[in-house]
């Protein structure tokens, strides 16, 4: 799922392009959803990332999210991992698998604004399954990286992050440096 001007074609590489505000009329979320249901019968693990649309500076996600992000755990995807509002919008557990509705500014590389704080996901894997996340805030944008001197604002954004994963229901685990979720 992305925005079309990224989707792929007979002449350009791309994304799989799907209308995430109106799946239901999208062939290719069908065809998406039985493609997650057969790795799922095959026992493979399936991660599905999702560039959610026109969706930016939202503080939480938007209904049509975690409806799309339901429908595919429950066709057998193992995670989600969500991109778009440019902000974090925290994890959801959905049936033991993270739906993790966006990192944030994780890799923005824009002249005209400074990045947000952005994070990036650790998902541990034992016995075939994705037993716990971990969150780690990092924030590269152009030119810059969260770094060390910045404490405090790493503390604030990893309470942040906890803050709106527990407003979805997720039991998070804060440690010094990171946030943790077990599944």
């Amino acid at each position: 799922m992305t925005t079309p001007v990224f989707s792929a074609s007979g002449a350009y590489a791309g994304n799989f392009f799907v209308n995430p505000r109106d799946p239901h009329r999208d062939p290719n979320y069908h065809h998406l959803l039985n493609l997650v249901n057969r790795l799922n019968d095959e026992g493979w693990l399936c991660l599905v990332s999702i560039h959610w649309g026109k969706c930016n500076n939202v503080k939480s996600p938007q209904k049509f999210q975690q409806e799309v992000g339901r429908e595919i755990i429950d066709s057998g995807a193992n995670a989600i991992v969500g991109t778009s509002s440019h902000d974090f919008l925290g994890v959801e557990i959905i049936n033991g698998c993270p739906v993790i509705y966006s990192l944030g500014d994780f890799l923005f590389d824009s002249k005209t604004r400074k990045s947000r704080p952005g994070g990036y996901i650790n998902l541990c894997i034992s016995d075939g399954k994705i037993d716990r996340l971990i969150f780690k805030p990092l924030t590269l944008g152009f030119c810059t990286v969260m770094d060390d001197k910045q404490q405090k604002s790493l503390s604030e954004t990893l309470e942040r992050w906890a803050s709106l994963s527990a407003d979805l229901n997720s039991s998070v685990k804060m440690g010094l440096d990171q946030a943790v979720i077990e599944l």
